[in-house]
């Protein structure tokens, strides 16, 4: 294992507890819906209401869970915004997933292009 990667793999291990239940909030499906919404900027109960179409219950939940975690925050009553620190943990799933997306698509163009053997070419069009 690198050096990189043990110093990687400790860090996360002291930050389990801390940042699992972040983990947890964004990882339902309904309240990542929220945090995007809430990328417009603040918006309030009733909009977010109607918005996500949930149940008064349900989204209150949802918002308490995301609150608790301080990915979202409450700056007056009934309206609700984005912390600095849910923005960035956005931010850096985005990133994340663009690069991503961008080595796969690379891979498969590189894939794509390279020649095919007359086997090959053969096989796929069931000459024999």
């Amino acid at each position: 294992m690198s050096l990189a990667r043990k110093a990687l793999k400790k860090s996360f291990q002291d930050i389990t507890a801390d940042l699992f239940p972040i983990l947890k909030a964004i990882g339902n499906i309904k309240r990542f819906s929220i945090l995007v919404t809430l990328l417009d900027g603040p918006i309030s109960f009733q909009t977010l209401l109607l918005q996500s179409k949930l149940q008064k219950t349900a989204l209150a939940n949802h918002l308490v869970q995301l609150t608790s975690v301080k990915l979202i925050q409450k700056p007056t009553y009934g309206i609700y915004d984005l912390t600095m620190d849910g923005v960035e943990y956005l931010s850096a799933l985005h990133q994340t997933w663009m690069q991503s997306m961008n080595v796969h698509q690379k891979q498969l163009q590189r894939i794509q292009s390279r020649p095919m053997s007359s086997m090959f070419i053969k096989k796929l069009l069931h000459q024999e």
